[in-house]
């Protein structure tokens, strides 16, 4: 063999065993790592707080909290004066249905809605689709609340 054949083997063999030792053997020896401990003592925390302090957290947790039972109705509180324009305008619309208007007499009262281009009235206290609940007529808009989901929707 040819000297200059044999120099570039030994020079192959010697650049392969390099990177075989960088890529299985380098880096993978654990070093134990020394952390410096500082031992300081924190003050507990009662003793940082006033009495003022101390007064106000104790009053906070002595608030008692109404147990509510999921098992049994629960009473929808729903303030019709502080439903307005802008409120209604930000609910979620029901699809399918538009308002048409509504009439409220002294024996009879009634909201008019379309759906598929045929208008139809319902009664306040009528329930849509079977699912539909309707809470609160105004002159623009109806909302009705969703009785298999709980959400607020409104028909403008």
């Amino acid at each position: 063999m040819n000297r200059r054949i044999v120099l570039l083997l030994i020079l192959l063999i010697g650049v392969w065993g390099i990177a075989i030792y960088f890529l299985f053997f380098y880096g993978k020896t654990v070093k134990p790592v020394t952390v410096a401990q500082t031992n300081q003592q924190i003050p507990p925390l009662r003793k940082r707080l006033g009495p003022d302090d101390l007064k106000n957290i104790s009053e906070k947790f002595q608030q008692t909290v109404q147990n509510i039972n999921p098992f049994e109705p629960f009473l929808l509180k729903f303030d019709k004066e502080k439903l307005n324009a802008d409120m209604l305008s930000s609910i979620e619309p029901l699809s399918g249905y538009k308002f048409v208007g509504y009439a409220r007499g002294e024996t009879e009262r009634f909201v008019l809605l379309s759906t598929g281009g045929q208008a139809f009235k319902k009664s306040p206290d009528d329930v849509l689709d079977g699912r539909y609940l309707i809470l609160h007529v105004t002159s623009f808009a109806v909302a009705i609340l969703d009785l298999q989901t709980g959400n607020l929707l409104t028909i403008r």
